[in-house]
């Protein structure tokens, strides 16, 4: 191997190290900020809508998987082009992906859920400072109050 790397430029390994470093971070780093702004960007669709939540955050990671490939078959034309073929250590790369695909899920649903709540107390800080009634606890009452006259004892 040792061979096989002195008749490769200098340059050739350091730029061949740092794109094969860059490719599973930036899938990382992307995954994780457009999973975790994805349920304030689909807020209103998430208003209108019932399904399940998960979606937003999942949809946009897999979307960002599919860039990784795409960044994959690049590095190995480079790879291909300057002669240097993989070793039996290829086989981690799967799983590799795998934990990587995991971790950037979990951040992601943990991300989504605090950018979530802290928009929803944005907002109800925004209805306090316009005198406005946060919760519409009126609504709520009367919506108790129906339930309760309509499915109460004597009612």
């Amino acid at each position: 191997m040792a061979a096989q790397l002195a008749l490769i430029p200098v340059w050739f390994l350091s730029v061949y190290l740092v794109i094969s470093a860059l490719v599973p971070w930036t899938f990382f780093a992307n995954g994780v900020t457009q999973a975790s702004n994805s349920l304030v960007q689909n807020a209103n669709m998430i208003k209108k809508i019932y399904f399940p939540r998960e979606i937003f955050p999942i949809t946009a990671v897999l979307t960002k998987l599919v860039e990784l490939g795409i960044n994959f078959v690049i590095l190995a034309g480079l790879m291909v082009w300057y002669g240097m073929m993989p070793s039996i250590y290829i086989l981690w790369v799967p799983l590799i992906i795998a934990y990587t695909v995991l971790a950037a899920l979990s951040l992601a649903f943990f991300g989504a859920a605090i950018s979530r709540a802290l928009l929803a107390a944005v907002e109800d800080l925004a209805a306090i400072a316009k005198g406005e009634d946060p919760i519409n606890i009126d609504g709520v009452m009367a919506k108790l109050r129906n339930a309760a006259g309509n499915s109460g004892p004597g009612g």
